[in-house]
């Protein structure tokens, strides 16, 4: 039988290294594909019934180029992709482009808007969500990479990386499924969401929690603290006391995309929880 993958979207300056470390950990036995526009155009099988989920992730820096690179085509792949049964989940600048209107207001520059045209979630994506949103430059990129908290509806609060993502708001889908809010942003506007689309799925992921303090504190263990990007030590010193709860959140998105493999047939359980084998 066909191998089991996540395809990870990977044309132009994403940001990708966490997140593949995480997926690595989290869908052990899969394989991980890369995609760039044009294979998702020309290769059927890349985006198949053995594609467990497609992920568009968030970007080094803050010119998102999308659109630019995936086009109606792209979108049209992607759409029907989901429609048939599989999974998007559009992490930090993938959540902005799963939404009808995308507006960007940092307080460094000026308010950017797009209407990107997947449209998974009738909704405005708007951010930066605090207005001391820190500004990436091209000398230090990974300046905008903060740590804040979230919180769900049972009340359980989870400090997570953030990276200057969108909030979900002015939703009208009356099938959409909140998983958390942001703290201390005023009206607490979503963070994470879920839709159903089709017979499939799609994940808003406004923050970035696939990053984990222990990438970090790998990177720290094998490089000269001097030579080390300051901005990478401080994130991980500042997530590593919420560890724990953000594996616990990533391994509740992680359990979302494969119930839903499961329940479609595109899996099979074992010991009560998907196993993509």
């Amino acid at each position: 039988m066909p191998r089991k993958k996540v395809v990870v979207f990977a044309e132009g300056h994403v940001a990708i290294n966490s997140l593949i470390r995480s997926l690595q950990d989290s869908f052990y036995g899969i394989s991980i594909q890369y995609a760039t526009a044009s294979a998702m155009q020309s290769d059927p099988t890349l985006l198949d019934q053995d594609t467990l989920a497609f992920i568009l992730p968030g970007i080094i820096g803050e010119e998102c180029h999308y659109y630019d690179v995936l086009g109606d085509e792209g979108n049209k792949a992607i759409r029907q992709y989901v429609e048939d049964g599989g999974t998007y989940m559009g992490l930090c600048a993938g959540a902005y482009y799963a939404c009808e209107t995308i507006e960007y207001a940092p307080a460094w520059g000026n308010k950017k808007t797009q209407k990107p045209g997947l449209n998974f979630f009738n909704a405005v994506a708007r951010g930066p969500v605090t207005p001391d949103a820190p500004h990436p430059t091209p000398e230090n990129e990974y300046n905008d990479l903060s740590v804040l908290q979230i919180f769900k509806e049972n009340g359980d609060t989870i400090g997570v990386c953030y990276g200057n993502g969108p909030a979900l708001e002015n939703a009208i889908d009356d099938n959409l499924h909140v998983i958390a809010r942001y703290k201390g942003v005023k009206d607490t506007p979503i963070s994470i969401a879920r839709k159903p689309v089709g017979k499939g799925q799609a994940l808003f992921v406004g923050v970035v929690p696939e990053i984990s303090s222990k990438h970090g504190i790998a990177n720290i263990s094998t490089h000269n603290v001097v030579e080390l990007n300051n901005d990478i030590a401080r994130i991980v010193m500042a997530l590593h006391p919420h560890e724990e709860e953000r594996a616990t959140l990533w391994q509740e998105l992680v359990d979302i995309i494969k119930d839903h493999n499961a329940e479609r047939g595109r899996c099979q359980r074992w010991g009560g929880r998907p196993c993509p084998a």
